[in-house]
């Protein structure tokens, strides 16, 4: 059997893998604390499962829906970012994904043409890389400085012809910091005078501590 040489571009995740070993060794007996996953240690509430069930059960839902996720649950999403980051959205204006990986993929899908290049700021997950990767596109790492805060002059540095986005993961996995609002309008800028795409993760939006606030980078004008 032959495989789209594609595959050859994409490398088996360190942390997956490392996760699976664990995983066996714990199977095994091993008396093992866990501290590589970014996951709760605690069960799904029941409250949830209930109301899963209940949303399930319902006939509407048995069938093929909007491809981009019901209007119900999109205009709750969009109520949702009102009130936790102020930013208005449409419900036309989301869709829903099978998890953050489907979003980046396609995210990446939509924009990336063979050999564009994608600035990705180290330290990274490791996903980005691969995506970028597996659909012809030429990731370029540029890290962070000792602090874990942006390097601005770095990744301009970094913007040629070729560069056709730029990844900001804020919070950042897997260093926990929180980009300066100064430094995310930076970024906006120079993303503005370059005609550059920003894809911007921010799942851990809502763990930020230590009387931090978390600032997207759509609450930038011409960013959204």
């Amino acid at each position: 059997m032959r495989f789209s040489n594609k595959v050859d571009y994409i490398e088996e995740s360190f942390l997956n893998k490392w996760d699976s070993d664990i995983k066996y060794k714990i199977a095994e007996g091993g008396d093992i604390l866990q501290f590589n996953l970014g996951q709760p240690d605690f069960a799904c509430p029941e409250f949830v499962k209930e109301a899963i069930i209940v949303v399930n059960g319902r006939d509407k839902n048995n069938f093929y829906n909007y491809t981009g996720g019901t209007d119900e649950v999109r205009a709750a999403l969009a109520d949702l970012q009102k009130k936790v980051s102020g930013l208005e959205y449409a419900k036309e204006e989301i869709i829903m994904t099978n998890g953050a990986k489907e979003a980046l993929f396609l995210a990446f899908a939509s924009i990336l043409d063979s050999g564009d290049e994608v600035i990705i700021i180290a330290p990274y997950w490791p996903t980005y890389i691969e995506q970028v990767r597996f659909l012809g596109g030429q990731p370029v790492v540029v890290n962070s400085k000792e602090d874990f805060s942006l390097d601005l002059e770095a990744i301009r540095k970094a913007v040629d012809e070729k560069t056709r986005a730029i990844v900001i993961n804020n919070p950042n996995n897997p260093s926990g910091t929180t980009y300066k609002r100064e430094d995310l309008r930076k970024i906006v800028e120079l993303a503005d005078l370059n005609d550059l795409v920003i894809i911007s993760d921010e799942v851990y939006s809502s763990t930020v501590f230590d009387g931090k606030k978390h600032i997207s980078i759509a609450d930038f004008p011409g960013a959204k």
